[in-house]
């Protein structure tokens, strides 16, 4: 614009206004670009906030915000003011991104716009503000500088601001001081974000920023928190290296004399007001806010020990340790005393005395000791050369020995030094000997193996020494933590675990934390006193009593559980029995085995009244035994108090570790049983602190083999029937300590029955039952898993076995515990529960104990676990299932309840959290590694599905001009004017990715398709036919090509429509992304172009005379399908647009049939057929696989079906589906496009065509209970995604047929429905499920349609296969399981029954008669076409599947 088109408001002197909003300045134009970005949807209020400064600074804001009126046309100022405007309007569109400026190009003000924007995107988001708030939280330092980190947040805050601006007080004068308030508020919160996203490395100066009162304001503890940075980054400036640190001694220096270099005059102006010194302000004073550690002048009182307690959560000072052991080691080695007050020893001069008191020092090159008598091995060796201390002084050698340490360390080479009075542990030596590495702590240090991690010892620094201290106890407390000996002796109390030997001293805080086993299992009452031990030896009296009956039966059929607790020692023997009755053989029994394994007699039994004790033939044997028999009065139990509270101890016990182990209640006897054994390796009170098994044995109890209860583990197998390929190790569940043997007892999950082997690695951080909330467990355990047997294939280049257990083990790798694995050769014992003699001993008597330790370590880990439905499912604890239905007071509304996941619109978290994972479902182990290759590439490669997407990508870019290049180099077009009363069709780009044999991009495929639904008939098109490719011929042509070992290629064509001439006359938009501005002409076609109604006749018909020219024949069965047979050499080109699939027996023709059609059509050569049509075809040694693994992945994540839970069938039998009004309407457009998609799943999968045949004739209508039906099939195609049908090479060319239907089979027009499918030599190749057209008036009837639609199938198919080169000689056999059918297609007399399907009889009769077809009986079990005429089981579908060929290469293991 130049200065005399300027607009200009002159003043009364004809000088230009230039403060008139009118003025524009000459330079201005409207496609200047004012702003840093353009607009977007994501930044409104960035963009509005430089917008409006722009047009303020220009004076042009009242334009927007209509303050400045538009004129009266009248008016000498409207032209200036649309002037003004328009440039406005420029300013604002230039400004913004193509879509948006496309929505508001038509306004017709610049206000309009402004307004129109504001509506749209300055309106409160609360998606948006959600986001910022959730940007705020995860906002954090993460080592970059303070200024970055407060000028990001910053700006999240001046967009929260600009989002969701504060409010403001509006009364007059504002005597309320809210707004004050609320500045305030939002000033504190704002600087509690700036400090909780501060690095640990300013952790003190926040402290002393929370602990200023009042609290500072954002800009004092930025300004706080930056100088404590520049201070930091001043001394680590300064700080020396760390080599030459080591061996330099601080001298401290006069503060007020030293020379400080590097400091200008305005940092020494500076005074502090605090100290009352120069060089640093009241802020920074560190007499204020603390010394930091780096602090060279800090005194000791003032700098605190750098102890792991003040480290932040979740880092470990130590490795291998966990927090708690971490906290343990401070409890334990904390400095409780003041080093300045302690004697001073320099260098180990010699001072130091004490018997076994080692000193760990690192300046000491040999280990050293004046004590001779506690070394081993002693020699004594006069050519020892003298030691050398720090004074100077030789002292001499007597001789050489080796000491072992309390835990088993043994020190080797220590030399005696009477004359030095201490004992010294080289830190050199034992690295170097012990292979561990030694690391010092301000308080204390540790040795830890440098391969395994473990604790080798530690000691305390006492008086500047480091002393060894931690041997044997100390070493096993703190291996495993404290929660852990917790869990492994049965959820024990805290005073009970301060009094095991090893545990002793050792810091016990289980009461600041949560143990909810515990809690819900130990929540009783007060406890009654306890009773006073008068006994003087065991077995003196006996406390029994019999708890039950339990509703649940334990796995050895057990309701109720005997009792016997000796009064001396309160050693507890529990016994699991059937019945009260049993609890007499038990008690006899007993006595019997005190008598012979401890020569003792029991000499007196306190109980209650019951018959079990006290019955006729127990008080005989109590005469005859000498026993005093003590009973309590009736309804007081308190006198049996001391196994009344052993029942509850035990109970307890039980209880958690049943809730530990997510166990169902079957297993209660178990729990109880191993509850006994750890009661009785436990402290009690009562017998002075000692363990019952002490008391009784005269032993100290060991603990060292014991596990945590019910966890997973992994024992040796011996069902390898003598297969090295078997598994060596099976997944089980620990469940206790057997009796007399040294081994664990294990709950094998396969077999499901009980096993004892020491062979046993252990995970203990993992349980195989899972865990759900606000749900009983029992009725948790409800996971389906369908395991069928799968037929074996060998895939690629090798066979993989597939079996029907679900994969166990560990799949996290998460940080566990070190264990040491044991290893040994001992079989396992298989234990069958409630086996052996009843009222045996042998069969009553699961002790708590074992008769000896058990020298085992297992491995930990951890990882969820699968298991069979069967065996999570306790059936005694099963509820019956309710019918729910709503309210009947809601029947004529309609009330649709949001289910508890919807799967159609999953949450973010939805895939990581769902039960049902499609990883379960589908495997990728039986193929070859270049096969994988090819699946991971279809599967990940994603295609654009519009333009939008595409250009965002360079390839496909490049893609769109190689297709616009080829299409006009081939004269597709010429851009012309479109000719009055002509139209131009639109044009979309459609793109497709081409991949070689191998999974490698062959290219990525831009296609440029015409709208061609919008051509109408006979002025742009005329004739539309064009012969497509059956699927039948496909998989027929596969067959034969397998069958027969031809090769099998895959060939594409670049640009298949481009070569088919055009006659009418078609007009068509210039393609989207190439057209020009102020381009109004269009684009002739001259040549076919995708997507017009008569480009596919056009490119068949250009194809065909190319082939035939090459010397092939069309086939008379399809027209799709080409051969040439010439001197023994066959080939077969099968097109479906630009996909040809190209067989034959002659490699040598075949390359010279690919260089032929090249160079005329530009064709592909994509390799070994692996990807066509969808269809994935893997070759195995037993023939091709065809599937669409990747198409039903597609339609379950298109549906949101991909978390639902799996089904064992498509459809429920005998589901009747019809129209009720009643039933609520669904989506139309939704359940079509799903019926549209499975129903070309057909091509490979036979098991959903009748359920996908039966829901397609709703499409009009559908209706709730057809969505159901159809969701049922996705959790069919959810449990068996890569299915497919295998087309093997063996197994001949004959072609056999099976023909059904059912009869009546649709409730709304009592039609039957016809199934029947045909197998070339074991291949299935053709099969079909539909509904015959009239009504049968009788089930011959049925069966006759069926087979007369059955036999035009074969005759087609015959013809076909004989055109192939596979000529049938001999009839083809169609089995069918309905007498009177068959009876009526072999005997000429018609009768009244047939006479109105007499057409059907001639044409069936014909063709037995010439000898084609012959029909033979079946039984009806073993009639496959009965998957195509109604629904079935998962058994009978299972069986059927399989006869027909059907396998599963992706089945998981």
């Amino acid at each position: 614009m130049t200065g005399e088109d300027s607009t200009v408001k002159e003043t009364g002197g004809g000088v230009a206004d230039y403060n008139s909003p009118y003025y524009v300045h000459p330079s201005d134009t409207p496609r200047q670009m004012q702003v840093n970005e353009l607009l977007s949807d994501k930044n409104y209020a960035d963009w509005a906030q430089e917008m409006e400064n722009f047009l303020f600074a220009k004076n042009k804001f009242g334009f927007v915000d209509g303050s400045i009126k538009k004129p009266e046309k009248m008016s000498k100022e409207y032209a200036q003011w649309m002037r003004v405007d328009a440039m406005i309007k420029g300013w604002l569109t230039t400004a913004m991104e193509k879509d948006i400026r496309g929505s508001v190009k038509y306004a017709y003000t610049a206000a309009e716009i402004w307004s129109d924007l504001q509506e749209r995107f300055g309106k409160e988001s609360a998606p948006r503000a959600y986001e910022l708030k959730n940007k705020i939280i995860n906002t954090h330092q993460d080592g970059s500088s303070v200024s970055a980190y407060y000028t990001r947040l910053r700006s999240i805050w001046d967009e929260i601001q600009s989002v969701f601006p504060m409010p403001r007080c509006t009364c007059n004068g504002c005597t309320c001081e809210v707004g004050k308030r609320l500045v305030e508020h939002q000033e504190k919160e704002k600087l509690y974000e700036f400090l909780m996203g501060l690095d640990g490395d300013f952790s003190v100066i926040k402290t002393q920023i929370l602990a200023n009162k009042p609290t500072p304001s954002l800009s004092t503890a930025y300004h706080l928190v930056a100088e404590d940075e520049r201070q930091k980054q001043i001394s680590e400036d300064k700080r020396p290296n760390a080599e030459s640190a080591a061996f330099k001694a601080y001298i401290p220096k006069n503060r007020d004399n030293r020379n400080v270099k590097g400091k200008g005059k305005q940092e020494e102006a500076k005074h502090c007001t605090h100290c009352d010194r120069d060089g640093h302000l009241k802020e920074g004073c560190f007499k204020r806010i603390g010394y930091p550690d780096w602090w060279p002048g800090k005194v000791k009182e003032e700098r605190p020990s750098p102890k792991a307690s003040c480290v932040e959560r979740g880092s470990r000072v130590i490795n291998g340790l966990t927090e708690e052991q971490y906290e343990e080691f401070l409890e334990r080695f904390k400095d409780k005393t003041n080093d300045e007050g302690s004697e001073r020893v320099a260098n180990m001069t010699g001072r130091t005395n004490g018997k076994t008191n080692w000193v760990v020092d690192s300046g000491a090159t040999e280990h050293t000791t004046y004590l001779g008598d506690i070394l081993e091995n002693k020699r004594k060796n006069n050519h020892e050369l003298p030691i050398t201390i720090p004074n100077g002084d030789a002292i001499p050698v007597k001789g050489k020995g080796d000491y072992t340490l309390p835990g088993g360390v043994k020190i080797k080479g220590i030399l005696h030094v009477p004359d030095f009075t201490c004992n010294l542990l080289s830190v050199s030596r034992l690295a170097k000997d012990l292979q561990c590495s030694v690391t010092f702590y301000p308080d204390f240090f540790v040795m830890q193996g440098l391969r395994s991690g473990n604790l080798i010892g530690a000691g305390k620094c006492e008086g500047g020494l480091y002393r060894l201290k931690m041997f044997v106890e100390e070493r096993k407390a703190m291996s495993v933590s404290i929660s852990r000996w917790h869990e492994r002796l049965g959820h024990t109390s805290q005073e009970r675990l301060g009094k095991v030997d090893f545990l002793k001293g050792v810091s016990l805080n289980l009461r600041n934390k949560i143990c909810d086993s515990c809690s819900k299992a130990k929540h009783t009452r007060s406890s009654f006193n306890l009773s006073e031990i008068k006994t003087k030896e065991c077995f003196e009296l006996l406390h029994c009593d019999v708890w039950g009956k339990y509703r649940f039966q334990s796995l050895s059929g057990a309701n109720f559980f005997l009792t016997i607790v000796d009064d001396y020692s309160r050693h507890v023997w529990v016994f699991l029995i059937k019945r009260k009755s049993d609890a007499s053989t038990c008690l006899v029994n007993f006595c019997k085995m005190i008598k012979t394994q401890f020569d003792k007699v029991v000499k007196r039994i306190r109980c209650d009244n019951g018959g079990e004790f006290t019955s006729n033939a127990m008080v005989d044997f109590y005469a005859n035994q000498g026993i005093l028999l003590e009973t309590t009065c009736p309804h007081t139990s308190q006198q049996n108090g001391v196994v009344e509270r052993k029942h509850q101890h035990l109970l307890d016990t039980a209880r958690a570790l049943r809730f530990g182990a997510k166990l169902p209640k079957r297993f209660w006897g178990e729990c109880v049983l191993t509850a006994a054994y750890i009661i009785n390796r436990l402290p009690s009170k009562t017998i002075g602190d000692k363990t019952p098994y002490e008391k009784l044995y005269n032993q100290r109890a060991e603990y060292d083999h014991m596990r945590v209860f019910g966890c997973l583990v992994y024992f040796w197998s011996i069902d390898t029937k003598g297969d090295k390929f078997e598994e060596r190790g099976k997944p089980g569940i620990f469940l206790g300590y057997p009796k007399g043997i040294k081994g664990y007892k294990i709950y094998d999950i396969g077999s499901k029955k009980m096993v004892v082997s020491r062979d046993v690695k252990f995970h203990e951080d993992n349980f195989v039952f899972p865990q759900r909330q606000d749900q009983d467990i029992d009725d948790m355990f409800t996971v389906s898993i369908d395991n069928h047997d799968k037929q074996q294939i060998n895939v690629e280049v090798e066979p993989i076995e597939k079996g029907n257990e679900p994969s166990y083990g560990p799949e996290n790798n998460s940080q566990n515990e070190q264990r040491n694995n044991g290893h040994a050769s001992e079989a396992q014992h298989v234990v069958e529960p409630g086996c052996g003699p009843e009222g045996s001993l042998e069969n009553n008597q699961h002790m708590g104990e074992d008769s000896g330790p058990i020298n085992q370590e297992a491995d930990e880990g951890n990882g969820p676990v699968d298991c069979h439905e069967d065996f999570f499912r306790d059936e005694s604890t099963e509820r019956p299932k309710r019918n729910k239905a709503p309210p009947k007071h809601l029947n004529d509304f309609v009330v649709n309840l949001p289910p508890s996941v919807d799967h159609t619109h999953p949450a973010s978290t939805q895939d990581a959290s769902t039960v049902y994972p499609s990883a379960h479902y589908i495997s990728y182990n039986n193929f070859s590694s270049n096969h994988k290759r090819f699946l991971a590439a279809i599967t990940t490669s994603v295609e654009p599905k519009n333009f939008k997407q595409a250009m965002q990508d360079p390839k496909w870019v490049e893609a769109m001009q190689r297709e616009i290049q080829a299409l006009e180099q081939n004269n597709t077009w010429t851009i012309e004017s479109l000719p009055e009363g002509k139209r131009a069709i639109d044009s979309k780009w459609v793109y497709k990715i081409k991949y070689k044999p191998n999974g490698e991009v062959e290219r990525y495929k831009a296609r440029l398709v015409a709208r061609g639904f919008t051509q109408v008939e006979g002025e742009d098109f005329h004739d539309t036919f064009a012969p497509v490719a059956k699927l039948v011929t496909v998989r027929t042509l596969l067959a034969v090509a397998t069958k027969r070992n031809w090769f099998i290629r895959q060939l594409d064509v670049n640009n298949a429509f481009l070569h088919g001439d055009l006659d009418e006359e078609v007009f068509m938009k210039i393609p989207q992304g190439f057209l020009k501005e102020n381009e109004d002409r269009v684009c002739r076609l001259r040549k076919s172009l995708y997507g017009l109604k008569q480009a596919s006749r056009n490119w068949y018909q250009k194809f065909t005379n190319a082939l035939i020219g090459l010397g092939f024949t069309t086939s008379r069965a399809d027209h799709s399908l080409f051969l040439y047979n010439n001197n023994g050499v066959f080939l077969a080109i099968l097109i479906y647009v630009d996909d040809v699939i190209l067989v034959g027996n002659d490699m040598k023709k075949i390359e010279e049939i690919k260089d032929c059609l090249h160079s005329q059509f530009s064709i592909k050569d994509l390799g070994h057929l692996k990807y066509f049509l969808g269809i994935e075809v893997a070759n195995t040694s037993q023939g091709l696989v065809l599937s669409q693994r990747k198409y039903t992945l597609d339609i379950l994540e298109d549906s949101g079906m991909e978390g639902c839970r799996p089904s064992s069938f498509p459809i429920e039998q005998n589901l009747k589906l019809d129209t009720r009004e009643d039933d609520p309407v669904v989506d139309a457009g939704c359940y079509r496009r799903l019926i549209g998609r499975l129903l070309y799943l057909q091509a490979t999968r036979p098991d959903v065509a009748f359920s996908v045949n039966c829901l397609s004739q709703f499409v009009s209508d559908p209706r709730q209970s057809h969505m159901d039906a159809v969701y049922r099939v996705l959790q069919y195609l959810k449990a068996t995604p890569g299915q497919g049908i295998l087309l093997p090479k063996g197994d001949g060319e004959n072609l056999i047929a099976y023909s059904d239907s059912d009869w009546l089979g649709c409730p709304m027009t009592r039609r039957s429905r016809t199934g029947y499918v045909v197998f070339l030599g074991g291949a299935p190749i053709s099969w079909k499920t539909k509904k015959q057209s009239v009504v049968s008036r009788s089930s011959a009837e049925a069966e006759y349609r069926a087979m007369a639609t059955t036999v035009s199938e074969l005759i087609w198919l015959r013809w076909l296969l004989g055109e192939l080169g596979v000529p049938q000689s001999s009839p083809t056999m169609m089995f069918c399981d309905n007498q009177a059918a068959r009876s009526i297609a072999n005997n000429p007399v018609f009768h009244e029954r047939t006479k109105h399907v007499e057409m059907d009889c001639y044409f069936v009769r014909e063709r037995i008669e010439s000898k084609e077809v012959c029909t033979v009986p079946i039984e009806s079990r073993l009639q496959l076409a009965d998957l195509f005429t109604k629904g079935l089981g998962a058994a009978r579908l299972r069986f059927l599947l399989d006869k027909l060929g059907v396998v599963d290469l992706h089945a998981p293991a």
